[in-house]
């Protein structure tokens, strides 16, 4: 197991698969298998392993994207934000960083891509990072006030952008956090849900940008073997 999270402890992951397995395992939407993905990080799966789970993921992202524009609604793009659903964004976020550090096919980058508001400066330098060709011009960052560390580490070089994802990570779960559905599941009366805190979006900049993370590696919300994924998967 990965986690060491001095906020949520260890996770009951044992139980988390078995709920899986039994219970969600076959719903349809893309959100519990993406929880699932992240779980079997925390596990300490293997690249293979993840790579097979995120496929499942990027799956299950085209199935609803297919159901959406069955129904003809106006808005077929799972992960549409709108400048104001930080949630979605988040979501497309962290599959792209996943997608790089794993080294997914270009193919299911897309669909990802395809589900998001194009522009953002985080989603562009990861899908860049991934396969240049993927990257579309930069507009304004969509969610500033919740990674602002993030963004600051694209605009700057060096140590700096060093400084600036390590800092960002100290603030990560107490302070930018707040308002996602996530945040607290270890204090849920049935914390089954919770897996783990990890703030996999950090990886996928320090992956992109080839940012030395030996300041913060050893942070319990970063998750390194990730990143480190991006060299040698």
């Amino acid at each position: 197991m990965r986690v060491v999270d001095p906020i949520g402890g260890l996770p009951d992951l044992d139980r988390y698969f078995r709920d899986y397995e039994q219970y969600f395992g076959g719903l349809k939407y893309y959100s519990g298998k993406l929880r699932r993905l992240m779980a079997g990080y925390s596990r300490g799966d293997d690249p293979v392993e993840l790579r097979r789970a995120f496929s499942v993921v990027i799956t299950s992202v085209a199935a609803v994207q297919h159901e959406l524009e069955a129904k003809g609604e106006r808005e077929t793009r799972v992960f549409a934000h709108q400048g104001k659903f930080a949630g979605p964004f988040r979501d497309a976020l962290v599959l792209l960083s996943f997608g790089l550090c794993l080294r997914a096919p270009r193919s299911e980058l897309l669909v990802v891509l395809n589900n998001s508001e194009r522009g953002d400066p985080l989603i562009e330098t990861i899908a860049g990072a991934a396969c240049a060709d993927l990257a579309q011009p930069l507009t304004q960052p969509a969610f500033y006030w919740v990674y602002d560390g993030l963004y600051d580490a694209l605009a700057r070089s060096g140590d700096e952008r060093e400084r600036s994802v390590g800092e960002y990570l100290e603030r990560w779960y107490v302070e930018k956090m707040v308002g996602f559905a996530f945040k607290d599941e270890h204090l849920q009366p049935d914390a089954s849900g919770y897996v783990g805190y990890w703030c996999f979006e950090a990886a996928g900049v320090v992956a992109a940008l080839a940012i030395d993370a030996k300041r913060f590696a050893l942070h319990p919300h970063y998750p390194k073997d990730l990143a480190a994924f991006a060299l040698t998967s």
